[in-house]
């Protein structure tokens, strides 16, 4: 028996799992995954550590923060090769670019909140003047009822739900200012790795099938996540799906492929920008032993 918990509500977002466990991919592997929700006050990387859960999800920037405070945890695969990351405006509040949040108050989320900052830092912008709340369950009520003038968002998730409700959005990307993160990183303990590393190979195996068939098949992808979570239409699910085929796969075809000189870059953009205290050693970071055994020909 294998547990993962996921950084968000299980929605779309963690879809190549559920296809994955949904078409025996882990059965296959011999593993019986279940799945457990995160959410903007989930306290991930300590259940992994403590034990509670096996695997979870997560950006990149907290697994380096969890290293520097000498946290024996490490990335072991990525569920995107381009950061979903994103701040989100009803496009009648005229928030189009970053500067034009100076003032304002936005929902943020953990794992958004750096990606927002380094951002605003390497624009010359002052991200003490935006007023960053937490969440408040899911954050749709208060960005459509104008108590807030925008939200942290990724691009697979809720920018599609707000426009299906009739609430056309602005997208702020840090991709595009030039901030290139991992979120939904996948991760585990050095010491699961040390101890079964048989185990984390086919865990993550069977999650690169689950992903790869999304993508081929974002249609039925979409059938198998609404068993678990209906919350939306099947049309809105399917074109969340379709975003995938983008976001996912490297150009060669690989799932989880964590790019060492990314990682590199990011380092050096949150130290430089005072996020981060110094960097690390990469094999403290990731390791890309599972991915290259997935990919090995």
């Amino acid at each position: 028996k294998v547990s993962i918990q996921m950084q968000w509500f299980l929605n779309s977002n963690f879809a190549g799992y559920y296809v994955a466990k949904e078409k025996g991919f882990y059965e296959k592997e011999g593993l019986e995954v279940s799945f457990v929700e995160g959410g903007p006050t989930a306290t991930i990387v300590e259940n992994v550590v403590s034990g509670k859960v096996d695997f979870g999800t997560i950006a990149m920037h907290r697994i380096m923060q969890a290293r520097q405070d000498n946290i024996g945890v490490k990335a072991i695969a990525v569920t995107f090769q381009k950061d979903p990351s994103s701040i989100s405006a009803l496009k009648t509040s005229g928030i189009k670019e970053p500067k034009d949040l100076i003032g304002k108050t936005v929902i943020m989320s953990p794992n958004v909140v750096i990606p927002v900052k380094a951002t605003f830092s390497k624009l010359g912008l002052n991200s003490d003047k935006v007023k960053f709340v937490p969440f408040k369950g899911k954050g749709f009520k208060e960005l459509k009822e104008g108590e807030v003038d925008a939200m942290a968002t990724f691009i697979i998730n809720e920018p599609p739900l707000l426009e299906a409700d009739g609430f056309p959005v602005n997208i702020i990307r840090p991709l595009d200012y030039g901030f290139e993160s991992y979120q939904f990183t996948l991760f585990t303990t050095d010491l699961l790795i040390q101890e079964n590393p048989k185990l984390v190979e086919s865990f993550v195996r069977a999650t690169a099938r689950g992903f790869e068939h999304l993508v081929d098949h974002p249609d039925e992808a979409a059938d198998l996540t609404r068993r678990y979570n209906q919350e939306t239409k099947r049309d809105v699910d399917v074109a969340r799906l379709k975003i995938y085929k983008d976001l996912v796969l490297t150009p060669d075809g690989r799932f989880g492929f964590i790019d060492p000189q990314k990682i590199e870059l990011l380092q050096h953009m949150l130290v430089t920008q005072g996020l981060l205290k110094k960097s690390l050693p990469l094999e403290d970071i990731f390791t890309p032993d599972f991915v290259e055994a997935v990919y090995r020909r």
